[in-house]
C-alpha cells in the first residue's frame, strides 16, 4: 500500500501527483522525534554511508582536524625543521593514514574519466600530489595558524626566486601562500639559525 502511494501514478485528477505525495509523506515523517532518533542512530553511520556511495560532510572536517593535530606537511610550520622535512610522497602518506576518506574522494573527483584503470603511475603520482595541495588549502582555510607548513614553504620559495610581490599577493589570495610579511618574518628566522649555526662552526673549527 505504501509503495503504491509513494511511486504509482493516478488517472484521477483530483488525487494528488506522486511528488506531492512523497513530499507531504517525508515531511510528516521527519517531524517525529522517534523517526528522526532512527534515522541519526541507524541509519546516518558512516559505514551503511559509504556502502551506498554516501559521504559525510562531518566525517572529512573531523579527518581534516586529525591531519592538521598528527601530520607535518598539514600542521603548522616551524622553521628551519620544516624546510628539512618536506617531502610530498610523505605528505600522500599522512594524507592517506590520517585522512582516508578524504583521500579517496579527491583522488576519484581527479582522475581522468576517459579510461581511469590504464592510469600510469606518473598520472597517479600527480593525482595524488594535487590531492595533497588541495587538502592544504582546506585545512589552511579552516585554520591559518595551525595549518600553514605548505603556504610557507611556497612563499619562501617564490621570495628566494625574485616573485614579485603582487604575484605572491595573488598566489596567496588561492590559499598556496603566505603574505610577504610573513615570508620574510620567516626569512629573518632561518637567516639568523643559520648565522648561528655558522658561528658555532667557525668557534669548533678554532677550537
Amino acid at each position: 500500500m505504501l509503495q503504491v502511494y509513494l511511486m504509482e501514478p493516478t488517472e484521477e485528477v483530483k488525487h494528488a501527483s506522486v511528488k506531492i505525495r512523497r513530499e507531504r509523506f517525508f515531511e510528516g515523517l521527519l517531524r517525529k522525534e522517534d523517526v528522526l532518533k532512527i534515522v541519526r542512530e541507524e541509519l546516518l553511520k558512516d559505514d551503511i554511508l559509504e556502502q551506498e556511495g554516501f559521504i559525510r560532510i562531518g566525517r572529512l572536517l573531523e579527518e581534516m582536524d586529525v591531519l592538521v593535530e598528527k601530520s607535518i606537511h598539514f600542521g603548522q610550520y616551524k622553521d628551519n625543521a620544516s624546510l628539512e622535512a618536506l617531502d610530498m610522497d610523505k605528505a600522500v602518506v599522512e594524507l592517506k593514514q590520517y585522512a582516508p576518506v578524504l583521500s579517496a574522494t579527491l583522488d576519484k573527483l581527479l582522475e581522468d574519466r576517459r579510461d581511469p584503470q590504464r592510469r600510469s603511475a606518473a598520472a597517479v603520482k600527480n593525482i595524488q600530489y594535487r590531492s595533497a595541495v588541495i587538502t592544504s588549502i582546506c585545512c589552511n582555510s579552516r585554520g591559518r595558524k595551525a595549518s600553514n607548513y605548505l603556504q610557507n614553504i611556497i612563499g619562501l620559495y617564490l621570495q628566494s626566486s625574485g616573485v614579485k610581490r603582487r604575484v605572491i599577493s595573488t598566489i596567496q589570495g588561492c590559499g598556496l601562500s603566505v603574505s610577504q610579511p610573513t615570508i620574510l618574518k620567516a626569512t629573518g628566522t632561518l637567516n639568523a639559525a643559520a648565522k648561528e649555526r655558522q658561528q658555532h662552526f667557525d668557534l669548533a673549527s678554532v677550537e
